[in-house]
């Protein structure tokens, strides 16, 4: 007789229950209709979007210089740099946090010797709008070697930050997040009295980056320091922004100032330039020298004596010659007799 296998199941722990795909399946669907149902039961107010997101944007001025960014995407046809500015990661935070009835996620697909790539995910429960946004970016420098591979966690982490907030903007409408975008300028920039302490804490964080001041302020399009207005400061703020949440680095978005000789006409003094038109009006003077010198055909070279003047003849030729009879003068003459 077959002895039957004992199970022994703890009183304490309860057995473990393996589910199947279809069975996860179910399961979602059903947290992803519980949490519709609620987002239909409590519908968001714009008014009280607008409060609470401004209330955490003006929490203090360096929370709301993180909502800015700006970073390089090239340069115009006339070789200056070009800026792109936007709201960023902290602002879709902030703006998925008080928009409410929304699903936000994103996860890291691909990591690779040369790229990694994130996509973002976004669904609006309340208005049933989803989006899912990929990003790659290259784990590759300039001169083709490969990052580390503390450097491409680095970068993997921040392709996942770029997803949710595409994701993030391509179900909230921008236009919503004007209004907080400009407030987060006002709290950035401050009254006059801060542009002092805005100008000192500048000069700390460009003696930080390690390059040379005056790349920073040919980016911006100011002289020096003391000419960093409201403008120019909130410029700067977004590209810092923008380099902590890695979308650029210090070397894209501040290249080197090129030199004023490869690219300007040194001027002259006046004792060069009457210099170089002497030596102008001298090389004429040969060249017109050179011309004149060559020998023509039919008339004889300069500072040459002409030689005796050539007299017109004609030799006696036979009456009965070709040509004899021929009238070399209209007036009926023949060499100088009459016929």
């Amino acid at each position: 007789m077959e002895k039957a296998l004992a199970v022994t199941v703890n009183e304490y722990q309860a057995p473990t229950v393996l589910a199947t795909p279809s069975a996860l399946e179910a399961m979602e669907r059903a947290n992803i209709d519980v949490q519709i149902a609620t987002a239909q039961k409590y519908k968001r107010n714009l008014t009280t979007f607008y409060a609470q997101a401004k209330q955490m944007v003006g929490m203090d001025r360096k929370t709301a210089q993180s909502c800015i960014y700006r970073r390089p995407v090239g340069r115009d046809e006339g070789g200056q740099q070009k800026m792109v500015s936007g709201p960023s990661i902290r602002l879709a935070e902030i703006v998925a946090s008080a928009y409410h009835n929304i699903r936000v996620a994103s996860i890291v697909t691909e990591f690779a010797e040369r790229h990694v790539k994130a996509v973002g995910y976004c669904h609006d429960l309340e208005n049933n709008v989803a989006t899912q946004i990929e990003v790659v970016t290259s784990t590759v420098q300039r001169n083709g070697q490969p990052y580390s591979e503390r450097q491409r966690v680095v970068m993997a982490a921040a392709a996942s930050s770029k997803a949710r907030r595409g994701a993030i903007f391509g179900v909230v409408p921008i236009s919503l997040c004007t209004p907080i975008i400009e407030y987060a300028m006002e709290v950035t920039v401050g009254d006059k009295r801060t542009m002092e302490e805005h100008r000192e804490g500048l000069q700390q964080w460009i003696k930080g980056l390690g390059i040379d001041s005056k790349r920073v302020f040919a980016a911006i399009g100011v002289k020096g320091l003391a000419d960093v207005g409201a403008e120019a400061f909130i410029e700067l703020v977004g590209i810092k922004t923008a380099i902590e949440d890695g979308d650029t680095t210090a070397e894209e978005a501040f290249p080197p100032v090129p030199s004023k000789r490869s690219t300007e006409a040194v001027p002259l003094g006046e004792a060069a330039a009457e210099d170089l038109e002497a030596k102008k009006v001298a090389a004429l003077a040969k060249l017109k020298e050179a011309e004149e010198a060559k020998p023509k055909r039919g008339r004889p070279r300069k500072n040459e004596a002409p030689g005796p003047p050539i007299e017109a003849t004609v030799q006696d030729a036979p009456e009965d010659a070709p040509g004899s009879h021929t009238n070399l003068f209209p007036g009926g003459e023949r060499n100088g007799s009459s016929q």
